[in-house]
């Protein structure tokens, strides 16, 4: 089977669909989502996704977010998932702080996976990666698959303000 290339709205008739899997196709757009009406679960790593743009359709019910390995610069459109618990953004081409900020809206995050983007390894060769997210998302639980400390949250804030 051919991979697939675009989402369109035939995704919209899985109305029931609770975790929808297009991971490793070659999708270059987020579209089709709006009648996916229980949608909890999106994977859809290993695509050629440059932007979020097309979440908000899902953004009442989506709690799981996996789209490593993609072309993201950007997490504009995040703050638009209320119910985000899990957000795997891992190689990706995150490259500078401010591009976080729409996770400070993410109120439920718990789970942030970064490794592999830009942002990670500048951050984490100056030393204060876990303090920089931690400072713009206090309530998030893990980086990267370690638990955030409060010594973390405490210093982060401190940087952020």
């Amino acid at each position: 089977m051919p991979p697939i290339a675009k989402m369109d709205n035939s995704l919209s008739s899985l109305k029931a669909c609770k975790r929808l899997a297009l991971s490793s196709n070659c999708i270059e757009k987020i579209a089709g989502l709006k009648g996916c009406e229980q949608l909890e679960i999106l994977s859809l790593g290993r695509n050629q996704i440059k932007k979020l743009d097309g979440v908000e359709d899902v953004g009442e019910t989506l709690q799981e977010l996996w789209i490593s390995y993609n072309l993201i610069t950007s997490l504009k459109g995040a703050e638009k998932l209320q119910k985000l618990r899990v957000l795997y953004i891992s190689q990706n081409l995150i490259a500078k702080l401010p591009e976080l900020d729409p996770l400070k809206e993410c109120k439920e995050l718990q789970e942030l996976l970064l490794v592999g983007n830009p942002i990670h390894v500048e951050l984490t060769n100056a030393g204060d990666l876990r303090e920089q997210v931690a400072g713009r998302v206090p309530w998030l639980k893990k980086l990267d698959g370690t638990p955030i400390t409060e010594e973390e949250r405490t210093a982060g804030a401190e940087k952020v303000g």
